[in-house]
This record gives C-alpha cells, sequence and structure tokens, in this order.
C-alpha cells in the first residue's frame, strides 16, 4: 500500500499540520460562527439563533447538512446548562435526519 509522503501534511520549516483555508469550509464560516456563539445565548434565545440554521438549511445539500449538524454536536458538547445541551442534540440529530433545527 502506497502512504502519502508524510512531509506534505506540514508547513515547511516549522512541523505545523496544514489547515485548510475558509475557501475549504462545505458551510459559509458565519455559521462556524453562530454555532460558537450559541453558547453566549440564553435558554430562551436559543430558539432564534437555532432559525438562522433553518433558513440555511432549506436549501442544503446533505453535505451541507452534515457539516450543520456537526457544528451542533460541537457546540452541545460544551453547552451548559444540560437544557441547552439537550435542546442542541435535539437539534444535530434533526438536521442529520434532514429535518430543521426548530421542530414546530
Amino acid at each position: 500500500m502506497n502512504y502519502p509522503d508524510e512531509s506534505s501534511h506540514f508547513e515547511e520549516g516549522n512541523g505545523r499540520p496544514l489547515l485548510g483555508g475558509i475557501s475549504d469550509l462545505i458551510v459559509p464560516r458565519e455559521y462556524h460562527d453562530l454555532g460558537d456563539s450559541l453558547l453566549n445565548f440564553k435558554e430562551e434565545e436559543l430558539e432564534f439563533h437555532l432559525r438562522k440554521f433553518d433558513a440555511f438549511l432549506a436549501s442544503a445539500n446533505s453535505a451541507e447538512r452534515e457539516a450543520i449538524g456537526q457544528i451542533l454536536f460541537r457546540v452541545s458538547s460544551k453547552a451548559t446548562p444540560a437544557n441547552k445541551r439537550l435542546r442542541l442534540i435535539k437539534a444535530a440529530k434533526s438536521v442529520r435526519n434532514g429535518g430543521f433545527c426548530v421542530l414546530e
């Protein structure tokens, strides 16, 4: 089996792994930022901000849905209190199953 040259995965000279640029993201950077900002909102404000994801999801393809689901799962792992964490997990599962964040 041929393995890629390991040195090609690191920046020259400093040994840091190469990271993709913003243009490599599956969903626009603003949705990654929105995901991170969900941790700062009170529980009662969460639904309003989850609707912003839903606006994008209305025309998202399967790769974009998977990326949004990953963002929500990642954020849920850091969320407190438990109610907020569970709400984000529910939204992430819904997105991965073809639904939306806000379930009505």
